[in-house]
């Protein structure tokens, strides 16, 4: 057998082994697997973790076991499509980044002002200079906001209202998350405000543009440098940077606190009297996840926001009860024993999906008829449930 094909197509050897390991065995627990594969015990499980992913791997439980098979070998297709996918995608990124370098090696050639500014005054003083010429009507950017230091909170927020209301310019923000500052101007109709950067571009220095000039500033810091760039070209290649963030719906992130993010941003947008929808939800929390839900029922309830989730089958009834205690909440059990990787949260049009593992995977979608398609599918599970008895 050419198991070094498997090696070509992006399997590791340890992956190889343990893939092949299971087509000689059959479903089996990691103790077989070990034995057959030869590959340390401390090893095996991110393998396995890895050949889910992958789609080559499924498993199930049996009591306390986890038991794992090998997909059909069909899969191994399957799983080259995704690559090539993946490629075609590598290949868009690269004709961007291509973009950029010739980009860099024009930058001496252009006629270019830089100045650094250092301190709070400074700062101000950039983003004065920066704006002083706009034209009414005209789009700026500003991408990568972090939450303020306390003491720029209010030229912050003076600034913006009278790009706004003197300048007249229709202003586009993109907030690293929620904070003080996106909460304030959010109650401004005429500003575009989005919060949430996939967590691999978030920056701790914010880039705005305003026509030929870029500001780059450290504002969520207590020492602040801020770089003003007078180029056409560089702002161009910014504000071609912000409107790829702000064109896409769909947002990955990974990390323990990636999932409370991704709630906290979307559910901040529900009202008195709305609703959000959590289909799968694994019987296993970490704790400081657990503690972190108890609180946000709280606050939940007392806006007025109503809840129903489908825990999977194997939850403590504990958790289902303590669920229940809190107002305009529904918890139940799925209607069948599912063993699904991921659980979904289902909001008025966006759906988030968290793939629970030691490092979770956070899928942000924003879509109306994704949204409306899973919410129909939490409705036909909900309707064979039952409520929950104590």
């Amino acid at each position: 057998m050419n198991t070094e094909l498997l090696k070509e197509i992006g399997l590791t050897d340890g992956e190889t082994k343990v893939y092949i390991a299971l087509f000689k065995i059959g479903s089996s627990s990691t103790g077989n697997i070990v034995k057959e594969s030869k590959v340390h015990s401390s090893k095996v499980y991110p393998i396995l973790d890895r050949l889910i992913e992958k789609g080559l791997v499924s498993f199930i439980k049996e009591g306390k076991k986890t038991i794992y098979s090998a997909n059909p070998p069909t899969t191994i297709m399957s799983y080259l499509d995704k690559r090539q996918d993946k490629i075609q995608e590598q290949k868009k990124q690269a004709q961007s980044l291509v973009k950029e370098l010739e980009l860099l090696s024009t930058i001496n050639r252009a006629k270019t002002e830089a100045t650094v500014f250092k301190g709070a005054k400074g700062l101000k003083e950039a983003y004065t200079l920066a704006t002083k010429n706009l034209k009414k009507g005209e789009k700026v950017y500003s991408m990568y906001l972090p939450p303020l230091e306390n003491r720029l909170r209010t030229f912050f927020r003076n600034f913006v209202l009278k790009l706004l209301n003197e300048y007249k310019v229709e202003q586009y923000m993109l907030f690293n998350e929620p904070s003080p500052e996106s909460e304030f101007l959010s109650q401004f109709k005429d500003l575009k405000i989005r919060i949430g950067v996939p967590q691999e571009y978030e920056s701790p220095a914010e880039v705005c543009v305003y026509g030929d000039n870029t500001v780059i500033s450290t504002t969520g810091s207590n020492e602040h440098i801020t770089l003003l760039i007078k180029n056409k070209e560089i702002s161009d290649s910014f504000r071609n940077q912000f409107m790829a963030f702000w064109k896409q719906d769909a947002f990955l992130s990974r990390g323990d606190d990636s999932l409370i993010r991704a709630h906290k941003k979307t559910y901040d947008k529900l009202k008195r009297g709305e609703e959000y929808l959590v289909l799968g939800i694994p019987p296993y929390q970490p704790q400081e996840h657990h503690d972190y839900w108890m609180e946000d029922h709280v606050k939940r309830a007392k806006a007025g926001i109503k809840c129903r989730l489908l825990f999977n089958q194997g939850t403590d009834k504990k958790i289902l009860a303590n669920r229940n205690s809190y107002g305009d909440c529904d918890s139940r059990y799925m209607p069948t024993d599912i063993k699904t990787p991921s659980y979904i949260f289902i909001y008025k049009n966006t759906v988030v999906m968290s793939i629970a593992k030691k490092d979770p995977i956070v899928i942000e979608i924003e879509n109306q008829e994704i949204a409306d398609s899973y919410r129909a599918y939490f409705e036909a599970f909900w309707k064979q449930t039952k409520p929950f008895k104590k």
